[in-house]
């Protein structure tokens, strides 16, 4: 049967007509019956509409024909057609969803899943019953009304979309609840606090689709879907809202409701909450949303990538205005350095930020915090509590925890170069170099001359050193990240930096050799010679393993020291590349004449890489490019927006289709 209804997909509709007469003798076998029919090729009628919407709304839960209604409009294709337009009409998808609305409340608004997710004790108890007996069938009817309430398509006006549909005046999607009649059963919801009745709400009138209208009705609505821990839905709203608000971002940065909420999503989505009730209510949220924690993480930095990609269109609001709305609503909570889930996505933005080269646009609203927390700005008395924390042994702030980040090396990229940044502006490094240069000061002396001379109300702690951290970050950095080359540039435009003709002095050695004449700083060179070594060793296996492990062989990944990345993504060339580059690196870290200052660069063997390490030492900041993993960086990003696409357009077309439909640019090299 389900061959030839793949093929005459009007038997569909003879079946459904046959089944509605019969359907007292048919019972149960007409739930199998169209679970193994392609619905996903039907298109119904109106009166076959009004059919389901019927057995939907006035048949009970445990009634054949609720049961087979919610079969057939979860086997429907709510997405594109092969297309690209939408497979079934706009209006069917506003009628589906007003009569679930109606379904849902009609046998679910006495439950406690409807509402808030309360604490009180009989409700809990009730609730951890659903967990431990199983599904009853109101929990089963929960899981499939909002599964499929996220999959219709109920914003005409979205132009992320970018879909032929129709106009607004077709529809009264330009309403509040309110204004129209058609929504009175969403009108009930909403003043009944019901989460899937505001997410309707959000998503078919203007509270969702106007600023005004947003801010004054819509938040709340938005605070209802993150409390009761319907976090894939939140996502969705945001994905419909936020477009409106990146050209007008105070609106939201400057709500402290909003800002609340969105902290809470994270909160929320990151871990368990502590508390025998909590835990029970966390585990029941859980069970009835149907999604684990964490994915909800996953899904939202994949909407973040779509709509940074989408505003580097012609005409939008370009890249930067994204991320600087993401960034500053990330960092306006307290301590969000030590937030996991702010850490992941604050990755994904230094990520973007990088490939679309606009690091600047997250530096600079990082680096007045991170001048906030050294002491500018305050009150004497903060200042006063600042400099005693500190005399009392603690190392000055940083958004990094300890000496580097192994897990998030996009933001600690970011973060230590808007760090350079400020050491350069306040002359720390100049001067302590010059001390280092003039006397025999030892780095610590050098720091506190350098805080005296310039008047810092703080200065950063010795280990806070550029030079310092830059070397710990080259050791925490896994061996394949792309950005491995660049930060071990970063360290030898330190390390190898010859500052004598910047004090009236001849061109001397270099000063990174003074950095390091205590015993744990001798450590770290030969820490850092070490790792240098092994991620050459590690480049090298890689290289040979890609050749023999070619797509004609069979082979589609290389595991190498913990490494799994599908070959396209790094060429043997690549690998070969970065052999020969930390092989010199070697040689630069070794090279005692370097510090000595008694070196003719022209003399130096082939293998010392000369052109580039007179770069170095001329300080000529251009970041080496050649050797960053773009193709890595690229497939990342498009791997990220492919995820938000399957979610929120539920094509039935190969995804391969919908990728050749977004022009993936390299921007990176633009």
């Amino acid at each position: 049967m389900g061959s030839i209804t793949t093929v005459h997909t009007s038997m569909i509709s003879v079946l459904l007509d046959r089944v509605s007469e019969t359907i007292e003798k048919v019972g149960m076998v007409s739930l199998y019956l169209f679970k193994e029919l392609p619905m996903h090729l039907w298109k119904p009628s109106a009166s076959e509409v009004d059919l389901i919407c019927d057995w939907l709304l006035n048949y009970n839960l445990t009634d054949v024909e609720n049961k087979l209604a919610c079969v057939i409009l979860e086997g429907l294709n709510w997405g594109l057609s092969e297309h690209g337009s939408l497979h079934l009409d706009s209006e069917v998808h506003v009628k589906v969803a007003l009569t679930a609305l109606e379904a849902y409340q009609k046998y679910l608004s006495q439950k406690p899943y409807s509402g808030l997710l309360s604490e009180s004790i009989k409700q809990v108890s009730y609730l951890a019953s659903i967990v431990r007996y199983g599904e009853t069938p109101e929990t089963s009817f929960n899981q499939w009304a909002w599964s499929l309430i996220l999959r219709l398509k109920l914003d005409a006006n979205n132009p992320a979309l970018q879909l032929p549909w129709p106009a607004v005046a077709a529809l009264p999607w330009g309403s509040t609840p309110a204004e129209s009649p058609t929504f009175h059963p969403l009108l009930k919801a909403v003043r009944a606090g019901l989460p899937i009745g505001c997410y309707l709400a959000l998503a078919m009138t203007t509270l969702g689709s106007s600023v005004e209208k947003f801010c004054a009705e819509g938040i709340p609505l938005l605070g209802i879907l993150v409390q009761s821990r319907h976090l894939k839905t939140v996502v969705h709203v945001l994905d419909k809202v936020l477009p409106l608000f990146y050209p007008c971002q105070y609106y939201l940065l400057k709500n402290e409701q909003f800002l609340s909420y969105l902290h809470e999503f994270l909160q929320l989505d990151s871990g368990v909450p502590q508390g025998m009730t909590q835990q029970v209510t966390h585990k029941v949220a859980q069970h009835l949303t149907g999604t684990s924690y964490g994915e909800n993480l996953k899904l939202l930095n994949s909407m973040i990538q779509g709509h940074i990609f989408t505003s580097s269109h012609p005409n939008g609001v370009g890249p930067a205005a994204v991320l600087e709305f993401w960034v500053q609503l990330l960092i306006s909570q307290p301590l969000w350095h030590k937030e996991r889930a702010t850490l992941c996505l604050m990755d994904h933005l230094c990520q973007a930020a990088f490939q679309f080269n606009q690091e600047d646009c997250v530096q600079k609203l990082l680096y007045q915090q991170h001048k906030n927390a050294l002491g500018y700005h305050c009150d004497k008395g903060l200042l006063s509590s600042l400099v005693s924390w500190i005399v009392a042994g603690n190392v000055t702030p940083s958004f990094i925890e300890g000496n580097a980040n192994p897990t998030q090396v996009w933001f600690a990229w970011t973060v230590l170069n808007m760090e350079s940044i400020f050491e350069e502006d306040s002359q720390l490094r100049r001067v302590v170099e010059r001390e280092l240069v003039t006397s025999s000061s030892t780095p610590d002396q050098a720091l506190k001359k350098a805080q005296a001379q310039l008047k810092l109300p703080i200065v950063p702690s010795l280990q806070r050193l550029l030079i310092y951290r830059w070397a710990h970050q080259a050791l925490a950095t896994p061996a394949d990240h792309p950005l491995l080359p660049l930060i071990w540039q970063k360290f030898f435009l330190l390390y190898l930096h010859r500052p004598g003709p910047q004090y009236g002095l001849p061109v001397d050695g270099c000063i990174g050799k003074r950095f390091f004449q205590s015993s744990s700083h001798i450590g770290l060179l030969h820490d850092l010679k070490q790792r240098l070594i092994e991620v050459a060793d590690f480049h090298h296996s890689a290289s040979k393993a890609l050749r023999l492990e070619s797509p004609m062989d069979g082979g589609e990944r290389s595991v190498e020291n913990g490494c799994s990345k599908p070959n396209h993504l790094i060429s043997p060339q690549l690998h070969k590349e970065l052999v020969r580059f930390f092989n010199v690196c070697i040689l630069w870290l070794e090279e005692e004449s370097f510090q000595k200052g008694d070196i003719y660069l022209p003399s130096l063997p082939k293998q010392y890489d000369v052109h580039r390490l007179a770069m170095i030492m001329q300080n000529q900041q251009d970041l080496w490019i050649e050797f960053v993993n773009v193709e890595r960086i690229q497939h990342d990003f498009q791997e990220a927006i492919n995820f938000w696409l399957q979610v929120k357009l539920e094509s039935h077309a190969p995804l391969s289709a919908l990728s050749a439909r977004t022009d993936f640019t390299n921007p990176l090299l633009g």
